[in-house]
């Protein structure tokens, strides 16, 4: 037979449980503070790094929209970087109010023949014509342009290349038109 346990094993039983009870929510309680501190560290690290990228990010996206803005300013240029063709457009009637004026027209001229990744000329006409003061003007700078820089021109008529418009094509090197652009004077067969 076993002998009753005295009453202070009892005692003795309760206390044990109690300190390993509270020792258990104790390390609970330092493991939800652990996280907490792990995640603070995380944010401030966050914010360290974001603001760091700004003091240092934000000069330098400004210096470089400084130098390519105003170095473009400048004249130099970026771009193309192969050779390519210039294309200038003559849309709409030929006039000194329109787009398709020459004081519109030749500057575009002049900087296509100017750059020297330009190849050829094409000019892309879409025009019923117009002024014939402000067509000379423009097949006079395109003459003078050619024999300047030697590159080809070559006109294409879309959908009407008439009157002013045609005497800016007579002017090229090369004209394209298919069979069911208007064209006054010219002959497609």
């Amino acid at each position: 037979m076993q002998s009753p346990l005295p009453p202070s094993a009892g005692l003795t039983e309760k206390l044990f449980e109690e300190l390993l009870t509270e020792l258990r929510t104790e390390r609970s309680s330092m493991r939800e503070q652990h996280h907490e501190l792990v995640k603070e560290r995380k944010t401030e690290r966050r914010w360290k790094t974001f603001f760091q990228l700004a003091l240092i990010g934000i000069p330098l996206l400004g210096t470089i929209a400084y130098v390519i803005f105003f170095t473009s300013a400048m004249g130099f240029q970026w771009g193309p970087f192969g050779s390519v063709v210039g294309v200038v457009r003559i849309d709409g009637e030929i006039s000194s109010h329109s787009l398709a004026s020459a004081k519109h027209v030749i500057p575009i001229l002049e900087k296509a023949f100017a750059n020297p990744s330009v190849k050829a000329v094409v000019l892309s006409i879409d025009s019923p014509g117009g002024a014939p003061a402000e067509s000379e003007r423009i097949y006079t700078a395109i003459e003078s342009l050619k024999r300047k820089h030697q590159k080809p021109v070559v006109a294409v008529i879309n959908n009407m290349g008439a009157s002013a418009a045609y005497m800016i094509a007579i002017h090229a090197d090369k004209i394209y038109a298919e069979k069911w652009s208007r064209n006054l004077g010219l002959v497609f067969k």
